[in-house]
Formats: structure tokens, sequence, C-alpha cells
């Protein structure tokens, strides 16, 4: 998922900029990173709208992995939850 944003941010900024595609890739990976050292600046106002878009893209697929994570963590604490209830109530009535 993530790979296919990065794909379409490089390939957007070598299209809208005429960077190259080394370039492209660079703004993009720094650009998500949220990193932004400004070497590269996107300067056409239709870049500009494309890198918007790009970034709140890139921060809703961040957002939606770390909420699967949390889904996944909050799973595995329940899971060990019940399993020690079970095993705690078994031997108690043994």
């Amino acid at each position: 998922m993530g790979g296919g944003s990065r794909s379409c941010g490089n390939l957007g900024h070598h299209l809208l900029e005429g960077w190259n595609l080394i370039d492209s890739l660079y703004f993009s990976v720094i650009t998500l990173a949220a990193v932004g050292y400004g070497d590269f600046v996107p300067t056409a106002p239709t870049a500009r709208i494309f890198t918007i878009i790009y970034v709140i893209n890139g921060i809703s697929i961040l957002l939606a992995l770390l909420d699967r994570i949390r889904v996944v963590r909050t799973r595995r604490i329940e899971s060990r939850r019940q399993i020690s209830q079970e095993l705690g109530a078994g031997h108690l009535s043994s």
C-alpha cells in the first residue's frame, strides 16, 4: 500500500516538475518521512496541489497502519487475558 503511494508520488513529481526519477523518489521519501530538507520544492501550482494530496494520502496510510497495529495488539492482549482466566478457573476447580 505504501509502496504504491511512493510510486505515485515519484511519477507525479517527475511529470509535474520535470525532476529526474531519482530526485523525484528522494523528494517523495523525504516528504513522507516528514524530514523536508527543503532542497527540492515543488514550484508549479499543480505540483503543489499534487504534493498536498500526496502528503494527506501518505498520512492516511500511516494512520491506517498504526490503527491496524493497535487492533492486532488489542486482540492479542484480550486473547492472553482470556487464556489466563481460563487457566486460572481450571486450576481452582481441580
